[in-house]
């Protein structure tokens, strides 16, 4: 199965195929610049495809106050699935 991976070089193409290949996709994110794209990106293929995904992130209780607000917003998303795990 990962042979159709091995050619392609434009991330949303290769996200679209990842949806359509795998029932369960989840992005490991800490709510950068980067991550809120790929998020934006994934909503994106998700509607177009009908395949979900879930986005999860670990806190470590040090994030700045930017970060759990940007969480926040993410996670009203209806279009996504979060989740968090609390780190000891």
């Amino acid at each position: 199965m990962l042979e159709k991976f091995k050619d392609i070089i434009e991330t949303e193409k290769l996200l679209e195929v990842a949806l359509e290949n795998f029932s369960r996709i989840g992005l490991a994110c800490s709510f950068s610049n980067e991550d809120i794209v790929v998020i934006d990106t994934l909503h994106n293929l998700s509607v177009k495809t009908g395949n979900k995904f879930k986005v999860f992130s670990l806190d470590t209780g040090r994030l700045n106050s930017e970060t759990y607000s940007v969480a926040e917003e993410i996670s009203k998303k209806a279009f996504t699935n979060f989740g968090s795990s609390n780190f000891p």
